[in-house]
């Protein structure tokens, strides 16, 4: 239920990012409004405790509009149009939303990792254009450039750290219980992590596709693979095995502790070195 409702909540908060942007900037300029990460496929994270729901995802909003005049404009005077969260007493959005924007130029000529491959994949326009998403499908093909395995570790490394810190504005009625989403929040930063050396050593082998399914299918044979690191195939297992990551975050996934900060920070750097 609490997932459900999270994706629906997420979803709201996109449209009203998209309709504010139009707001905005007008209808003429706006080319396309896209949802993107895990929204458009309901993988998102989300723990009920005590009544309330907290998400613990954030959703990703592309704005894509017609030149790099109106894109710099509208990043700059983004605390102008772009809406807050709601506060609610039942359903806090942790993270809120990441919110980008840029020329259709631009946003056709990012580069090919793996967040784009997830867009390309998964993406949805909820205003605008669709041609604009469907257009740029045609550009990527084929694998993934190896070296991809290093800012994707890279930059979960980066998240986990930040894990401690206090990214969300939670209700006042629902602060005494920060300290539990913290705890949340560093563990589905340690479960990322985790999936992060996964996908980096199916970059560094070419076998890289978007989408849970796959990533649990590689970590299964990971998990036996004698020529792995004993870290990198404890890290394995838990993605195999981990098919609900409310759950697992709810827990605490204390279990990955040790075994991800060093797989991530050393196993897929090594291994993707040697696989260039």
């Amino acid at each position: 239920m609490s997932r459900s409702l999270a994706v629906r909540t997420l979803e709201s908060q996109a449209r009203r990012i998209a309709r504010a942007a139009v707001e905005h900037a007008g209808e003429r300029a706006v080319r396309a409004v896209i949802l993107g990460g895990g929204v458009p496929e309901g993988d998102v994270v989300a723990v009920e405790a005590d009544g309330v729901t907290w998400i613990l995802s954030d959703v990703d909003v592309y704005v894509v509009v017609r030149d790099r005049e109106r894109a710099d404009r509208m990043r700059g005077e983004r605390d102008a149009w772009l809406p807050r969260v709601v506060p609610s007493p039942d359903v806090v959005l942790v993270r809120g939303a990441d919110v980008g924007v840029d020329a259709e130029v631009d946003f056709a000529a990012q580069a090919d990792r793996p967040g784009t491959r997830v867009l390309l994949a998964s993406g949805r326009v909820v205003l605008g254009d669709a041609r604009v998403l469907e257009a740029w499908r045609t550009r990527m093909h084929g694998p993934l450039p190896r070296e991809e395995a290093l800012v994707l570790v890279e930059h979960r490394l980066l998240e986990w750290r930040r894990a401690h810190a206090d990214p969300f504005d939670a209700p006042a009625d629902a602060r005494a219980k920060a300290p539990r989403v913290a705890s949340w929040l560093e563990a589905l930063a340690r479960l990322k992590l985790a999936e992060a050396a996964v996908d980096a050593l199916r970059i560094a082998a070419g076998t890289w596709t978007p989408g849970a399914a796959s990533r649990r299918d590689a970590a299964r044979r990971m998990r036996e693979d004698a020529t792995l690191d004993a870290p990198l195939r404890t890290v394995a297992r838990v993605v195999a095995r981990v098919r609900d990551r409310s759950s697992w975050v709810a827990s605490g996934g204390s279990d990955v502790d040790a075994a991800v900060a060093r797989a991530a920070a050393v196993g897929p750097w090594r291994h993707a070195a040697r696989a260039c």
